[in-house]
């Protein structure tokens, strides 16, 4: 976990089994002592993180953790590898040995967003600040919405939230270093994917590092003043307007993006013609 001291964060890395993870080898304690002298550059840091080489899901982690009172808020759980990951409506996750799968935990009251459905945005728009710096050309990472981060218009990363009682559960899963295979047709068919390593991109993290700097963003954000204009005006400034989306109804229905409305609902037309509609985020609560 990380404290708060005197404007920077002492980094203490939890380790360990329990809540269906295995425990954590000797090779992750020697790596996380590297990280005792790494000072992360924020001001506010996620009080509580928790490193797992595998799981099942950090997202199922995080529930437990909350229903069993055994982690402070805001806190973040992060694994190596997940076994049962998912996405949005149960539809299965696929990431790959050495990609982030990070929850983040945060009380419902301390958040500084009303409505809550401009708040996969804002994570979007966040999660791309801390990946930006990574690529020779940023302006290659663009926003889908609701909630997904592509590079060169294919799946870089994407969002999952839910509740657990007064809190919010943020899931974030970035392709580091596999750009999984994704099916065309079915339940779980959605976007080509791409890879961080695929980019022309700097020197890059590994995934634990790069959890940790999502996570304290996030918790970063949790802490300070936003305004609803503000999150509409960041978030389609980085939008990719170009592509079409497919509608995941029956009607497959291909749309053209035209403009977020101040309460996150996206207005669209139809490639084929007809009348302009609304969408709304199909996840969030």
């Amino acid at each position: 976990s990380a404290a708060e001291d005197g404007g920077h964060c002492r980094m203490r890395l939890n380790i360990g089994g329990g809540g269906g993870f295995k425990a954590a080898h000797k090779s992750l304690l020697h790596r996380s002592l590297l990280l005792l002298t790494t000072t992360v550059m924020a001001d506010v840091c996620v009080t509580n993180f928790y490193w797992r080489e595998e799981g099942d899901s950090t997202m199922d982690e995080a529930h437990r953790l909350l229903k069993e009172e055994q982690a402070e808020r805001p806190f973040a759980v992060a694994a190596g590898r997940q076994t049962v990951g998912r996405g949005t409506r149960g539809r299965t996750w696929s990431d790959g040995d050495g990609n982030v799968k990070v929850t983040v935990a945060l009380a419902v009251s301390s958040l500084p967003l009303s409505p809550l459905t401009l708040l996969p945005l804002r994570v979007g728009v966040l999660a791309r600040s801390v990946l930006a710096p990574y690529l020779r050309d940023p302006t290659t990472l663009t926003l889908k919405w609701p909630n997904d981060i592509l590079l060169e218009s294919n799946k870089l990363a994407g969002t999952l939230i839910e509740m657990e009682g007064d809190s919010l559960l943020i899931g974030i899963g970035v392709n580091l270093k596999v750009a999984p295979n994704v099916r065309r047709e079915g339940p779980d068919a959605g976007r080509s994917s791409a890879a961080l390593t695929d980019a022309n991109s700097t020197a890059l993290p590994d995934a634990e590092t790069l959890s940790r700097q999502i996570a304290t963003a996030i918790a970063d954000w949790a802490t300070n003043t936003d305004a609803d204009a503000t999150v509409v005006s960041d978030w389609t400034k980085l939008a990719d307007w170009q592509s079409t989306l497919t509608l995941r109804d029956a009607t497959q229905q291909q749309v053209e993006p035209l403009r977020l409305l101040d309460d996150g609902r996206l207005l669209v037309k139809p490639v084929d013609g007809g009348p302009e509609r609304t969408l709304v985020a199909e996840y969030l609560l």
